[in-house]
């Protein structure tokens, strides 16, 4: 019985996987083929019409192309462009976004059986990745992946959720990384944006 319950839960994490990622793939498609629908421009044209939802929509777009491995830049600047007027109010909706999905994926890929498909890393990878989040530097690891913009922060919660690194010490460096990248795209980004504007006299 209970190696019969075992096999209809690993494949139904099998079907889960499948379905995940053939959703990765069609999604990171799209964004490599079309770059231009997932401009800062365009997703704050799609959200603009939302009226006073526009604060949850954001927060809600935020979280969930998480799962799809959609960089979150884009999405930090619309909120710059939908609320020019109220940055920190930005701020808090990116960084909870941040928070919730990278929460969301850390329990997200044990729940699809990722640590079993990371142990068929050829070599010692899966062991080395362990020891590099488990030990003394591992916070300070997440806390560089999470601000180097070209870094893939979805996947270093991937990751951590894989390897069972301490969640408390997972959600801090990214936390801390995220705030750091987010508070320059959304406040001095916001600066230098207005002062090209007033540079080129396009307001007063």
């Amino acid at each position: 019985m209970h190696d019969r319950r075992s096999q209809w839960i690993h494949r139904a994490q099998l079907v889960a996987t499948l379905l995940w990622l053939s959703s990765v793939v069609t999604a990171l498609g799209i964004y490599v083929i079309d770059p231009g629908r997932f401009t800062a421009a365009n997703i704050a044209a799609a959200l603009r019409d939302s009226g006073h939802q526009i604060a949850l929509l954001l927060l809600l777009v935020s979280v969930i192309r998480a799962f799809f491995l959609i960089p979150s830049t884009p999405f930090v600047l619309a909120g710059g462009l939908l609320l020019p007027d109220r940055p920190w109010t930005v701020l808090f909706i990116s960084m909870l976004g941040i928070i919730l999905s990278a929460t969301l994926l850390y329990f997200f890929s044990e729940l699809l059986g990722f640590r079993d498909h990371f142990r068929r890393l050829p070599g010692s990878t899966f062991s080395k990745l362990e020891s590099a989040l488990k030990g003394r530097f591992g916070f300070f690891y997440l806390v560089l992946w999470a601000f180097l913009p070209f870094a893939p922060t979805d996947a270093a919660c991937y990751v951590a959720g894989c390897t069972r690194m301490s969640f408390g010490k997972f959600l801090a460096g990214i936390g801390l990384g995220e705030l750091i990248i987010c508070s320059f795209y959304v406040l001095a980004g916001q600066s230098i944006w207005q002062f090209l504007l007033q540079s080129w006299k396009v307001v007063p």
